[in-house]
């Protein structure tokens, strides 16, 4: 896989990293198309025990959560060929008719740091918002958050998380 901006993305054997899970265990799709933020939250998410897959674009995410099915989608708003906010509004329009797409829940982790980026993702069905730069520890808390089925804080500041 490449970014059309940018530097590529090295290729993969596999388009899932990590300790292998239980049967079904969980994936979590990260799209990202800045290869060194690519790296941390790839290899922060795998130390702490999940499956990854990587999309470097908004189309790539798009496809590649409706074919994997994961169970978290960590997305980056600005992206080549489609924007994150795009790629949530489909996701969430696909899952009105298709239980399992109901199932992928959506971590927005994104330089977009303004209120109404927050309100974006909570109206888009988004079940967590984080701006870079973000504390990896947090991170990792936010996707345990949300792949527990734990509601939003959505009234909750985490402008203390960023480094």
């Amino acid at each position: 896989m490449s970014a059309e901006i940018g530097r590529e993305h090295p290729p993969v054997a596999s388009p899932v990293y990590g300790p292998p899970p239980a049967p079904g265990g969980p994936v979590i799709l990260v799209a990202e198309d800045d290869v060194d933020a690519m790296d941390i939250v790839t290899t922060m998410f795998t130390h702490a025990g999940f499956r990854v897959a990587q999309a470097a674009t908004g189309i790539e995410a798009l496809a590649m959560a409706r074919e994997l099915r994961p169970a978290l989608l960590v997305l980056d708003v600005a992206m080549p060929g489609m924007t994150g906010w795009e790629v949530a509004r489909l996701l969430r329009a696909d899952a009105a008719d298709d239980e399992a797409a109901a199932a992928t829940r959506i971590l927005v982790l994104t330089a977009h740091a303004f209120a109404e980026d927050r309100l974006r993702a909570r109206e888009l069905g988004c079940d967590g918002y984080l701006a870079k730069p973000a504390d990896v520890r947090r991170v990792v808390q936010e996707a345990r958050r949300i792949l527990a089925g734990e509601p939003w804080a959505f009234a909750a500041d985490d402008a203390e998380d960023r480094l």
